[in-house]
């Protein structure tokens, strides 16, 4: 009942947003208005600026780099290469951090409690990547996302495959160094998971991969509504197929934008968000950081990614995308799709969860620990209320994640 009143309270809250200041409504639609007349209905200025613009204005130096990945996309990595007070007499050790699902680089430079900042006033090398389909990286050689269908059809497989690996590559040979460190957040594990066991030659350049609420398998996911959702997997995407719908929540679609416009004036709509498909408690962050925070989220992805994930949690396996006994005979050599072999991660991993995380259960997470090889430590957030969420933009990410991931990366920082 109280979801359903959640839900009810988030389509009020919409219609509430009738009312709000008329220069808003512009930004609904494709020509979008400049930066001050948003910020003059309304907006907080953060919501509205890209990576670069929001790095600059708390006083980072960042640079925008393209990766072409081998089957065309055209990906953006964004790189921090040094903090406020950062003179290197040795090069840097590089770090990639990969954002979750609908998410993009944004993610880790959310004003006041962003890692990247945290890793760049600590030295390091910071690269932040972003994923095939997300609004950072929606160009292809060849396809059109606004046109070609083919361009859609990927998941988390070619996430981590392809899009993480050729991250890594492109890394590795701007900085020189044998090795990067690597932090992900839920769908950016299950990247790294995907890369280094379907493509194993990874491991060695992995220094240390801290996962932060990691997700490979989804049996115990605690929210009924993604239940239901995975229950219905294949008769949504038949849907979505009929009427040629292959980008989701991308931030450019009337969707996302409408969600944009009511959290700006009404912060208590993302809020309700959050609670209905994360069970995310809404003192965990701030209203102004909520308003911010609705300019970034969602970024986009492929209705194939969100089938990929629902198939798993529905069979309760981690394994590639079921494409229909003929396409996975053709692709695997199998009717059923194959597993992820957890036991060839074996790259140094270290487990960052907490007790309260919806998505990333703790059942779950150390079902994964046991099957990886190599496993560094798994910690868990003292925190008993600290949600999937909180760790791209809690409270206390300065004070309980931050000071955590440092440490582990301090352990194998002079390993270059």
């Amino acid at each position: 009942m109280k979801t359903i009143l959640l839900v009810l309270s988030v389509f009020t809250c919409l219609i509430q947003c009738l009312s709000i200041d008329e220069n808003a409504f512009p930004y609904i639609f494709p020509n979008v208005p400049p930066v001050k007349d948003l910020v003059n209905s309304g907006f907080e200025e953060d919501a509205v600026l890209d990576f670069i613009a929001l790095t600059k204005k708390y006083g980072y130096t960042s640079e925008e780099h393209e990766v072409i990945t081998e089957d065309g996309y055209i990906l953006t990595v964004f790189r921090i290469p040094r903090g406020k007070a950062c003179n290197h007499s040795e090069p840097p050790d590089p770090v990639v951090m990969m954002h979750g699902l609908l998410k993009s680089s944004d993610t880790f430079v959310t004003p006041g409690v962003g890692l990247a900042y945290t890793l760049a006033d600590s030295c390091y090398d910071v690269w932040c990547a972003n994923v095939r389909g997300n609004r950072y990286s929606r160009e292809h050689v060849k396809w059109d996302p606004d046109k070609d269908k083919e361009f859609w059809q990927f998941s988390f497989h070619e996430h981590g495959t392809i899009d993480l690996a050729a991250t890594v590559d492109y890394v590795l040979n701007e900085t020189k160094a044998e090795k990067v460190s690597f932090i992900g957040h839920s769908q950016g594990t299950t990247s790294f998971f995907v890369m280094t066991s379907s493509r194993p030659e990874y491991n060695p350049k992995i220094k240390v991969a801290i996962c932060l609420s990691p997700v490979a398998y989804l049996n115990h996911i605690g929210n009924p509504v993604l239940k239901i959702f995975s229950r219905f997997n294949d008769e949504i995407k038949y849907l979505l197929d009929a009427f040629n719908i292959h980008e989701v929540f991308g931030k450019q679609l009337l969707p996302s934008r409408l969600l944009e416009v009511a959290c700006q004036y009404i912060p208590d709509v993302c809020s309700a968000v959050r609670y209905i498909f994360f069970l995310q408690r809404t003192d965990s962050t701030t209203h102004t950081r909520l308003k911010i925070l609705a300019g970034h989220v969602p970024a986009g992805t492929s209705a194939q990614n969100l089938h990929h994930f629902s198939q798993n949690i529905k069979a309760d396996f981690f394994r590639r995308y079921d494409a229909g006994v003929n396409k996975n005979l053709e692709n695997y050599g199998q009717e059923e799709p194959l597993d992820y072999d957890l036991a060839k991660v074996t790259a140094p991993v270290v487990l960052i969860c907490s007790n309260d995380d919806a998505i990333a259960t703790p059942a779950d997470v150390e079902r994964l620990r046991d099957e990886l090889p190599n496993i560094v430590d798994m910690f868990t957030l003292r925190d008993p209320h600290w949600g999937h969420l909180d760790f791209t933009d809690g409270n206390d990410i300065p004070l309980e994640l931050a000071p955590k991931v440092l440490e582990y990366l301090m352990v194998t920082r002079d390993d270059r």
